[in-house]
Protein backbone atom coordinates (compact mmCIF):
# COMPACT_ATOMS: atom_id res chain seq x y z
CA UNK A 1 0.00 0.00 0.00
CA UNK A 2 1.35 3.40 -1.01
CA UNK A 3 1.61 6.26 1.45
CA UNK A 4 -0.60 9.26 0.79
CA UNK A 5 1.32 12.10 -0.87
CA UNK A 6 2.22 15.00 1.45
CA UNK A 7 2.68 18.30 -0.43
CA UNK A 8 6.17 19.73 -0.02
CA UNK A 9 7.34 23.19 1.03
CA UNK A 10 6.92 25.73 -1.81
CA UNK A 11 10.44 27.17 -1.37
CA UNK A 12 11.94 23.68 -1.64
CA UNK A 13 9.86 23.04 -4.76
CA UNK A 14 11.28 26.26 -6.26
CA UNK A 15 14.80 25.04 -5.42
CA UNK A 16 14.16 21.81 -7.34
CA UNK A 17 12.86 23.75 -10.34
CA UNK A 18 15.91 26.04 -10.26
CA UNK A 19 18.31 23.08 -10.16
CA UNK A 20 16.49 21.52 -13.12
CA UNK A 21 16.55 24.78 -15.09
CA UNK A 22 20.25 25.39 -14.41
CA UNK A 23 21.09 21.77 -15.31
CA UNK A 24 23.25 21.37 -12.22
CA UNK A 25 24.38 18.00 -10.93
CA UNK A 26 22.96 17.69 -7.41
CA UNK A 27 23.49 15.49 -4.40
CA UNK A 28 20.00 14.16 -3.67
CA UNK A 29 19.16 12.18 -0.54
CA UNK A 30 15.82 10.40 -0.43
CA UNK A 31 13.96 7.43 1.01
CA UNK A 32 13.40 4.31 -1.08
CA UNK A 33 12.13 1.02 0.33
CA UNK A 34 12.59 2.41 3.86
CA UNK A 35 16.30 3.07 3.19
CA UNK A 36 18.11 6.35 2.86
CA UNK A 37 19.75 6.70 -0.58
CA UNK A 38 22.13 9.43 -1.76
CA UNK A 39 22.90 9.99 -5.43
CA UNK A 40 24.72 12.54 -7.58
CA UNK A 41 22.42 13.28 -10.51
CA UNK A 42 21.02 15.89 -12.82
CA UNK A 43 17.35 16.80 -12.33
CA UNK A 44 15.78 16.82 -15.79
CA UNK A 45 12.10 17.26 -14.93
CA UNK A 46 9.69 18.03 -12.10
CA UNK A 47 6.07 17.07 -12.78
CA UNK A 48 2.68 16.29 -11.25
CA UNK A 49 0.67 13.14 -11.92
CA UNK A 50 -2.59 12.18 -10.21
CA UNK A 51 -2.06 14.76 -7.46
CA UNK A 52 1.49 13.62 -6.63
CA UNK A 53 4.72 15.43 -7.55
CA UNK A 54 7.85 13.75 -8.89
CA UNK A 55 11.29 14.55 -10.21
CA UNK A 56 13.12 12.69 -12.94
CA UNK A 57 16.88 12.24 -12.87
CA UNK A 58 19.17 11.90 -15.87
CA UNK A 59 19.56 8.23 -14.88
CA UNK A 60 15.84 7.68 -15.50
CA UNK A 61 15.13 7.38 -11.77
CA UNK A 62 11.82 8.93 -10.67
CA UNK A 63 11.49 10.14 -7.08
CA UNK A 64 8.29 11.26 -5.40
CA UNK A 65 9.01 14.71 -3.96
CA UNK A 66 7.80 13.96 -0.44
CA UNK A 67 10.43 11.19 -0.21
CA UNK A 68 13.29 13.66 -0.66
CA UNK A 69 15.31 14.43 2.47
CA UNK A 70 17.72 16.98 1.01
CA UNK A 71 19.24 18.41 -2.16
CA UNK A 72 22.81 19.77 -2.04
CA UNK A 73 22.68 19.81 1.77
CA UNK A 74 19.47 21.86 1.81
CA UNK A 75 17.10 19.93 4.05
CA UNK A 76 13.47 19.59 3.01
CA UNK A 77 11.76 21.76 5.68
CA UNK A 78 8.84 19.39 6.17
CA UNK A 79 10.64 16.05 5.80
CA UNK A 80 9.31 13.46 8.20
CA UNK A 81 10.71 9.96 8.35
CA UNK A 82 7.26 8.37 8.77
CA UNK A 83 7.19 6.23 5.63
Amino acid sequence: MENKYKPINCDFHELLLAKATLKQVCEITFIENNEQITTQSLIIDVYTKKGEEFLVLNTGKIIRLDYIISVDNTQMPTFSCTF
